[in-house]
């Protein structure tokens, strides 16, 4: 009997890569957030800075340091676009940062879509759903929906976090799937990693924290593979340099003021680099304080979501095969360094900055989702994950739904207050930054427009000071001896005692104003 030949043993099956979720399916995602966000925006404006910013959107000014000279200039043509259409100002500011949470919601999806290793198991399919799931977290989660439908600058920080985060991806992949490119195209990288970076610095101080972690783990890419020249720093720079000029914006507007902007702002060059560089707010580093209301959020939504997800974001980078190792390190530290940030700066109104890390700790999910090998237990995985972010989902949205409507309430309270000022010419002191919000009724609505509107606390500051004194004749602080925050109730007693025109106080909360006495 002949025995039958030995077939010859089979090649190992090579896995092929996963295709990446289409583009298009990120930006539905992201047009799908716009028009959530357009209706949860008010037509009235919010709180904090809202005011503030909504004014300088409006007139084309200079907002608070460091300026945010792109989002101002752009915000501008953009809000004055909308208002042409018949929509209120504050409206069109609010819609600006919607536009801004839509576009940011859309390069998280495509983030999270692609940031399970491209041999991973999972298909495009599993990476688009867990990409959803995780991207409604994002979308819904508090310390982000109070920034994303009201006028502010963090939506408009958080699309080019995402969108940094996502080029970081590609650039380090690319470099490992590809190192023999030529220098050229790596100089065209490096140029356009610093455009990127410049783009981040022309908007939030705190975009160096992104971007620093991210540009060290190109550069160690670039050394691994073979390809770092000293010279790609210059290419960087060069990049870098192109979005920065955007700052003239602000030296023009100090030498021709809009009808509204930063008061602390002055006709000179040092006035200048003192408001680029957020001068002003050393005095809220090196500690954490966030205001009454916050701290209980923060201890609801961002604790119990953040450190465990930086925990096990931690864990998939040290089980990660070397070459996703580099990149999953690099996003971890910079989750990690923004975190720590936040801790040492004292701002009344932290929750918002924690959300960039967030965003970074949560892309742990679909990175373990789509290493799961069976395609049963995948689908299984993502469907719990959708399941699991239900129960928050739901209350979230109704959060945001009623900070919507409270933010109407508020703003008709605060008019039958401006309204119902026994005067129209004097003097209206509210010691807080929403003092803003009475201009914009002057301003928008021409409603007691010879009423000066400011708060006691910036009046402390020599430019609002000198300016005082220029345009009524008295120093409002003369006399008086400003040790801390508790003496600025002074300072409408002071001015009251040098004029003949009434002066009123708001509350803090502006709940009501109180017409001075004359003595």
């Amino acid at each position: 009997m002949t025995a039958r030949p030995r077939r010859a043993p089979r090649a190992a099956a090579v896995r092929r890569p996963a295709e990446p979720v289409p583009a298009i399916a990120s930006v539905a995602v992201g047009a799908g957030a716009l028009a959530l966000y357009l209706w949860l925006a008010p037509r009235v404006t919010g709180d904090q800075d809202a005011s503030e910013l909504t004014l300088a959107l409006a007139t084309g000014g200079v907002p608070h340091p460091s300026g945010y000279p792109i989002y101002a200039m752009l915000g501008h043509a953009f809000c004055a676009l909308v208002h042409g259409t018949g929509a209120t100002w504050s409206y069109a500011a609010n819609a600006w940062s919607a536009l801004g949470a839509g576009v940011a919601i859309g390069l998280f999806h495509a983030l999270a879509a692609r940031a399970p290793d491209r041999a991973a198991p999972a298909g495009r399919g599993l990476r688009f759903a867990i990409a959803l799931v995780v991207t409604a977290v994002a979308a819904l989660h508090p310390a982000w929906t109070m920034v994303a439908s009201y006028a502010e600058v963090h939506s408009w920080h958080l699309a080019w976090a995402a969108g940094l985060a996502l080029a970081f991806l590609a650039i380090v992949r690319a470099i490992d799937a590809r190192p023999v490119r030529s220098d050229r195209a790596l100089f065209g990288v490096a140029f356009g990693w610093g455009v990127l970076c410049g783009l981040g610095a022309a908007h939030h101080m705190t975009g160096g924290l992104l971007a620093l972690p991210l540009t060290g783990g190109i550069v160690f890419t670039l050394i691994r593979a073979g390809r770092w020249r000293a010279t790609m720093i210059v290419a960087g720079a060069a990049g870098a340099v192109i979005p920065l000029t955007s700052y003239a914006f602000i030296v023009v507007r100090a030498f021709h003021p809009a009808a509204f902007q930063w008061p602390m702002l002055e006709p000179s060059l040092a006035s200048v680099a003192h408001h680029v560089m957020g001068g002003g707010y050393g005095r809220y580093f090196g500690h954490f304080a966030p205001a009454d209301i916050q701290g209980p959020l923060i201890a609801a939504t961002v604790y119990p979501l953040l450190f465990p997800a930086l925990a096990l974001l931690a864990f998939a980078t040290w089980r990660a095969a070397p070459r996703e190792r580099l990149a999953r390190g690099a996003l971890l530290a910079a989750a990690a360094l923004q975190t720590i940030a936040v801790f040492e700066y004292g701002v009344p109104d932290p929750a918002s900055y924690f959300v960039p890390a967030i965003w970074l700790a949560l892309l742990v999910v679909p990175i373990a989702v789509a290493a799961i090998a069976s395609r049963t237990f995948a689908l299984l995985a993502v469907t719990a994950a959708a399941i699991a972010a239900l129960p928050a989902l739901v209350p979230w949205w109704a959060q945001a739904v009623d900070r919507r409507e409270g933010f109407v309430v508020v703003d008709a309270h605060l008019r039958g207050v401006w309204r119902g000022l026994p005067f129209d010419r004097g003097f209206v002191l509210w010691p807080r930054d929403m003092y803003c919000r009475f201009r914009e009724y002057q301003m928008f609505d021409g409603e007691k427009p010879q009423i000066f509107v400011t708060s006691p606390n910036l009046l402390t500051f020599d430019p609002p000071r000198r300016e005082f004194i220029r345009r009524f004749g008295f120093d409002p602080l003369d006399g008086l001896h400003m040790r801390s925050s508790g003496d600025l109730g002074e300072v409408a007693e002071n001015i009251n005692r040098r004029t003949a025109l009434p002066v009123a106080v708001v509350d803090r909360f502006g709940f009501a104003a109180t017409v001075l006495p004359k003595r």
